[in-house]
């Protein structure tokens, strides 16, 4: 196979190159006294990269133009003037296409009719991660907790979101009065309106603030006619109107805006537990039964993805079932999934979609917080809280930082010890826990932000004192990490290479600690494995890797790059798989 492989290239050089003889002597243009020596036809080169162009030359040209070409189409001036050194490192762009038909053009200045082709090469176009990275930063922080609203029974269902101040606003509900109310933070002191005292409404509260111009937005139930009702602030005046009112609608709602400001919102119809979906286009509301099958839909939440496309996650109350499941727009329809079928799961669920459109959901499972992750084929499910007595999980809210990391607020409470907000973040390794607020029983009805700074903001309420409660997790200082160095003196090393086998042996070497992936590319630059990615130590490392890519199949024959990325740069090298 390899004997063929290396016939055909040949034969497609010499052809290349019997070709650039016909071009020669058509344009008579006898003799190039150019020659290009490095890139060679076959060549593979990655954006970002600095290679270095060579030739030679039978007579003495002092300045030469060099271009990139795809094909025969002219595509960029790589330099208008370089004299007659014999090489020129050139930065291939980012923004390079891959692509196998690129050439290196040289013309003589002073004789543009004498000019040069390289043969032909490819460009490989980088995956994000190939660009050299820093680790994630990390801070000191501190949980700064306030009491929002004290008034008499009031903090029940919030919803909390940020504007393009990183100012917090916070939807809720007021039992005493079955009013919907509302609290935002005005850069000195918290601002408290009542904006639905028509009857008993206000349960299942949900926020969404347009960052673009502040209106806020709020998806509601009203309780006493059983209807989906909005809320909208247009800068100027809150209206309310009734979305869908043919009965029974309006329980567990979650609101979402898409890049054009309009509102998506999951709710249930409360008759058979269907999941139901509104959203709204210019002045008109729509609305679709998205999952009818058996009493499913409870405790749903969603969020949009890069083409505003709808998921949601909800739970399914079938007696036999009580399920974690997930359903999306695909375009056409409504695909739907399980994503976790233990028992006693999927009560609570929050939905977030990544920059990358990937969902994640938290919900309670097994009496527990517990989180999932859709990695393309199946849901990978972890716990996030995994105590060992009977906690019992009483709501839970997801959301991104900067770094597509998630963060879960929930409200964790036991039969040995009283409520309190719990409070978990994903380092990238595992879940990290902590309990921002113990003070009473505390922690209802949680919802979580994550603003333009990366700082933390939670919504919640006080059982204790019936009060809506507010956390916020302030930046206090940066913890300086240390940089990781790669030894330029001992490369990546995989052993065997060319390897035939399944168990190769990777090794490299850190100057000194910090934070590191290692990944492996095909010959187009797609990555088909992450080897490592994490926080490592200063010494040789060594992975084994058993030949298989990201989604366990084994890889075929071929051209495959290993890089190793830090925040001082990156290194690659070459590994040939065969049989």
């Amino acid at each position: 196979m390899q004997l063929n492989s290396f016939s055909a290239l040949r034969r497609k050089k010499i052809f290349v190159e019997i070709s650039a003889v016909m071009l020669i002597f058509v344009s008579l243009n006898f003799a190039h006294k150019i020659d290009i020596t490095n890139p060679l036809f076959g060549d593979i080169l990655f954006t970002n990269d600095m290679p270095v162009i060579t030739w030679r030359t039978e007579y003495g040209a002092s300045d030469f133009r060099l271009e990139l070409y795809k094909g025969k189409i002219y595509l960029l001036t790589i330099t208008p003037v370089c004299n007659n050194s014999y090489c020129y490192q050139w930065n291939i762009p980012a923004d390079i296409l891959s692509g196998e038909d690129y050439q290196i053009k040289i013309t003589d200045l002073n004789n543009p009719n004498n000019y040069c082709f390289s043969g032909y090469f490819r460009i490989v176009s980088k995956c994000k991660e190939d660009n050299p990275i820093a680790p994630p930063t990390e801070y000191n922080q501190s949980w700064e907790i306030s009491t929002v609203d004290n008034s008499a029974d009031v903090g029940y269902f919030t919803g909390i979101d940020f504007d393009n101040l990183n100012r917090p606003h916070i939807s809720y509900y007021d039992n005493s009065n079955g009013d919907l109310k509302y609290a935002y933070w005005n850069g000195t002191t918290w601002v408290i309106q009542t904006i639905d005292a028509g009857g008993n409404v206000g349960k299942w509260t949900s926020i969404a603030v347009n960052r673009a111009n502040n209106n806020v937005h709020i998806s509601y139930c009203d309780d006493g006619n059983r209807d989906l009702k909005y809320a909208l602030w247009n800068g100027v005046s809150w209206s309310t109107v009734t979305v869908d009112a043919t009965g029974n609608r309006g329980e567990y709602t979650d609101i979402a805006l898409d890049t054009y400001g309009n509102p998506h919102i999951s709710y249930i119809y409360g008759g058979s537990g269907d999941l139901m979906y509104a959203f709204k286009t210019g002045a008109i509301w729509g609305t679709v039964c998205v999952d009818d099958a058996n009493d499913t839909g409870r405790y749903t939440g969603i969020d949009l993805d890069n083409n505003n496309y709808p998921h949601f996650s909800y739970h399914d109350y079938t007696w036999y079932r009580y399920w974690c499941k997930y359903a999306y727009y695909s375009g056409s329809g409504w695909p739907k999934q399980w994503v976790d079928q233990r028992s006693g799961t999927g009560y609570y669920t929050s939905i977030g979609v990544d920059n990358n459109s990937t969902p994640h959901i938290s919900y309670q499972g097994a009496s527990h917080c517990d989180y999932a992750r859709y990695n393309g084929s199946n849901w990978e499910l972890t716990s996030v809280d995994p105590h060992s007595g009977d906690l019992y999980i009483g709501g839970t809210s997801i959301a991104f930082d900067a770094l597509d990391r998630p963060h879960i607020a929930y409200y964790r409470a036991s039969s040995t010890s009283q409520g309190r907000l719990g409070y978990a973040y994903w380092n990238n390794t595992g879940w990290v826990t902590e309990v921002p607020d113990s003070n009473g029983s505390v922690g209802g009805h949680p919802s979580i932000a994550i603003d333009n700074n990366n700082c933390i903001h939670i919504s919640y309420v006080d059982w204790s004192n019936t009060a809506l409660k507010y956390a916020k997790k302030v930046i206090t200082g940066i913890i300086e990490q240390e940089k990781s160095k790669i030894d330029n003196k001992r490369p990546i090393l995989a052993v065997p290479n060319p390897i035939s086998g399944d168990r190769i042996t990777i090794s490299y070497r850190l100057t000194n600690s910090g934070y590191t992936h290692l990944n492996l590319y095909n010959s187009m630059g797609e990555r088909v494995k992450t080897l490592s990615n994490s926080q490592q130590d200063a010494g040789l490392h060594k992975i084994v890797w058993d030949r298989r890519d990201e989604n366990g199949k084994r890889l075929p024959n071929g051209v495959y790059f290993i890089t190793l990325h830090t925040e001082y740069g990156s290194v690659n090298t070459k590994i040939i798989l065969i049989e």
